[in-house]
């Protein structure tokens, strides 16, 4: 998912946020309860409340450091998940010689910009770039391209033409969205860049001006090379093994923010240490069932707080072939009891494959159940990791409990597991751990029914 998506469904999660109340379901539910969707305990013998709260107190910690993407607190988050992974006694990706998937990024920062449009000053407040280079001098640079963005509509087509090969590119901001554009400049300014990218320098100016017939501009900025992490661990089929099916949830957060009550540490226990810890439990779960068929992939992602960039950089590198590729199963924020009760999970782009159906028919002798979205006008389908994987065309969704509406915790140092309800977060686990058993033994595939 392009940078620009996501700011579109950031921006609608803001707005939504402050002016909307819980959103009415289709249906009436009966309320169920964490015990109503318990489980025989011979039937999930590792995927224990002891285990899951170990976990999620271990990713979420103080001494994580927020696990921001390229800092100290990612590097412990990712070698206690390593280590996780070796304890259980998973094995490497094929290609790789250790859990770790390291990536190189350009980190960006204290962006100075001054410039002349058609002939005028701009206001510095008024321009940013996306440029991976430390310094720019143009004067009536040639070979540029220009587009004009009057709507929060139009940024959608512009993204997509901004993520392909092109020459540099001016985009003219109309003042009418003097505020999408403060946004989205805090957003792409400061926005890590994958080394790797070959895209052009893209310059974002707030105006009212249409056309370019002349533009000089002095540019700086500070560019640093970091390594990100992912981290990645193989369970590997009996009968199918150039099958897989893939779990994923990413394990980077904000990190150190402004103190709030003197506390800074953005924990990031539901975002998204619950669903690092439903990774790595259903690991643990299935290689002591050893039912698995088919391989499976267990992946904790970096930098998808910064724009998906791990995952991105995980279905690119390793090529992964869509035929082979059964499904991906993402987890996102599952800490706390969704809105239709305990062991009711919902799945984005539940309307798009066949999956949910595959899921709830392993479902249909207990009182777990995959729901539908209620929450579509967010965007989610696409706000997640499996997003990455769409892209690739391999079915692919993420699985939360998260009322998005109403989370107040959502992104603040305030994520601590003591927000979280245990029990409700290994109710879903264990009822994902049911519900995947056609994927994990080889008898089904999901596949797309809708347009992505």
């Amino acid at each position: 998912m392009s940078n620009y998506l996501k700011f579109i469904f950031i921006l609608s999660v803001s707005v939504l946020s402050a002016c909307q109340s819980k959103v009415e379901t289709t249906e009436n539910r009966p309320s169920i309860s964490a015990n109503d969707t318990k489980f025989p305990e011979a039937d999930f013998p590792t995927i224990t409340e002891e285990y899951v709260g170990e976990l999620v107190n271990a990713l979420a910690a103080d001494n994580m450091l927020g696990r921001k993407s390229g800092t100290e607190g990612e590097q412990l988050a990712g070698d206690y998940i390593a280590k996780q992974f070796e304890k259980i006694g998973l094995t490497y990706y094929e290609g790789m010689d250790s859990y770790f998937q390291a990536f190189e990024v350009l980190e960006v920062s204290n962006q100075q910009a001054k410039a002349k449009l058609n002939g005028k000053s701009i206001n510095p407040k008024n321009i940013f770039l996306e440029a991976q280079i430390a310094e720019i001098n143009w004067k009536n640079p040639e070979s540029i391209e220009t587009e004009n963005l009057s709507s929060l509509g139009d940024l959608r087509a512009i993204g997509e033409k901004l993520e392909k090969p092109r020459n540099t590119t001016i985009v003219l901001v109309s003042t009418t969205l003097a505020e999408e554009f403060k946004s989205l400049k805090q957003r792409m300014s400061a926005q890590t860049i994958v080394a790797s990218s070959e895209k052009q320098p893209v310059v974002w100016i707030l105006t009212n001006k249409k056309k370019v017939s002349g533009l000089e501009l002095d540019f700086k900025q500070e560019v640093k090379k970091k390594t990100f992490r992912n981290v990645v661990a193989v369970l590997e089929g009996k009968s199918k093994p150039d099958e897989m099916l893939f779990f994923s949830a990413h394990y980077d957060h904000l990190g150190i923010l402004s103190p709030t009550k003197e506390d800074s540490v953005a924990n990031g226990a539901d975002d998204d240490a619950s669903g690092v810890s439903a990774v790595i439990s259903l690991a643990k779960h299935f290689k002591t069932t050893q039912s698995n068929e088919r391989t499976l992939v267990f992946v904790a992602f970096t930098a998808e707080e910064l724009g998906l960039y791990g995952s991105k950089y995980f279905v690119n590198s390793l090529n992964i072939n869509p035929k082979q590729a059964i499904a991906n199963i993402n987890i996102e924020m599952i800490g706390k009891q969704s809105e239709f009760g305990s062991g009711r999970p919902f799945m984005t782009g539940f309307e798009k494959s066949d999956l949910q159906n595959i899921l709830n028919a392993s479902l249909k002798k207990t009182k777990g159940e995959i729901m539908f979205d209620p929450y579509k006008k967010y965007g989610l389908f696409y706000r997640s990791d499996n997003a990455s994987f769409v892209e690739k065309d391999i079915v692919a969704h993420t699985i939360s409990t998260c009322e998005i509406d109403t989370d107040i915790y959502y992104h603040t140092v305030d994520d601590e597991v003591e927000t979280l309800n245990i029990p409700q977060m290994t109710r879903t686990i264990q009822v994902l751990a049911k519900a995947v058993e056609p994927l994990v033994i080889g008898t089904a595939k999901p596949k797309w029914t809708k347009e992505k």
